[in-house]
């Protein structure tokens, strides 16, 4: 819900970026949908075209520059690269292009008609159109180094990423936002979960640093949706100089988590579920 409102909100206000959502959560899948493959493949050849378009641009560019002696004017890109390459190049971006609409889940699911999270994309008409400011990626496998998509572990994946969305409506503590926050990622958690409260009870300015607490206690989901959304509404409008102030605050933040602090909680709760069941035992053996 939060996730149509912000697609609106970005329509309305004319904003012309692209945010794109990842859903990664396990699923029972088949095999990893064809297309996508196929058109990862097409990427990585592009890849290895401007790679190597790049490396013989950038000795002829050099060469020229250094033998010449009366010309300072930049020569002609054009005639630095091969036919070759410009024709590698033309081919394989043409195979690129395409006028389908981008492929919302990465794999066959098993139960793909009463997968939750397809069904609500599918009723609310969130199907990746081009006239759709929010695109989403349903990615259902973990991601890890040997993924044949990604081919990265979670964490370089999570630092690539500008803001991690984990609004839980129940988490004992939660450490997905905290695994965005260690890498200098801004979070949004919820006061519904143990790491939400936690960052409540602190002093620290947490929102300005990159932590948003998400108020869903005696809210509504429609009235929590709508806050999340305007809250990435805000973060949409951010400027990258923001971005990158707000990331160096949060490294900082992070320390505040370390396992050397929040180690004195743990003792305490130990030590208080200790002395409490010590006095159930002897409440225990007294009756008896």
């Amino acid at each position: 819900m939060a996730l149509k409102w912000l697609n609106m909100m970005m329509e309305r206000e004319g904003i012309k970026k692209t945010v794109v959502m990842f859903f990664i959560t396990k699923r029972p899948t088949w095999s990893i949908n064809p297309d996508v493959l196929e058109s990862r493949g097409v990427m990585q050849e592009i890849r290895r075209n401007c790679e190597a378009i790049e490396k013989q641009l950038g000795e002829r560019l050099f060469y020229a520059a250094s033998s010449s002696r009366d010309e300072h004017r930049l020569p002609d890109l054009n005639l630095l690269i091969d036919d070759y390459w410009k024709l590698r190049y033309r081919r394989t971006i043409q195979s690129w292009k395409t006028k389908a609409w981008p492929i919302i889940v990465t794999h066959n699911l098993v139960n793909d008609i009463e997968d939750e999270l397809l069904s609500y994309l599918r009723n609310e008409q969130m199907v990746n159109s081009p006239l759709d400011r929010v695109k989403v990626v349903y990615h259902p496998d973990f991601i890890e180094s040997t993924n044949p998509l990604f081919g990265m572990d979670y964490g370089q994946f999570v630092r690539g990423c500008h803001l991690g969305i984990f609004p839980s409506y129940y988490e004992p503590w939660g450490y997905t936002p905290l695994e965005c926050v260690a890498r200098g990622v801004p979070a949004v958690t919820s006061d519904l979960s143990g790491f939400g409260k936690y960052v409540e009870g602190m002093d620290e300015d947490h929102e300005d640093k990159g932590v948003y607490v998400l108020q869903r206690h005696n809210q509504s989901p429609k009235k929590a949706a709508e806050n999340l959304a305007r809250f990435m509404l805000h973060f949409v409008k951010t400027t990258t100089r923001y971005r990158m102030i707000q990331r160096n605050k949060l490294e900082d933040f992070s320390e505040s988590f370390d396992w050397k602090v929040l180690l004195e909680n743990y003792k305490e709760a130990y030590s208080f579920a200790s002395v409490k069941s010590r006095k159930s035992m002897k409440a225990s053996v007294s009756k008896k």
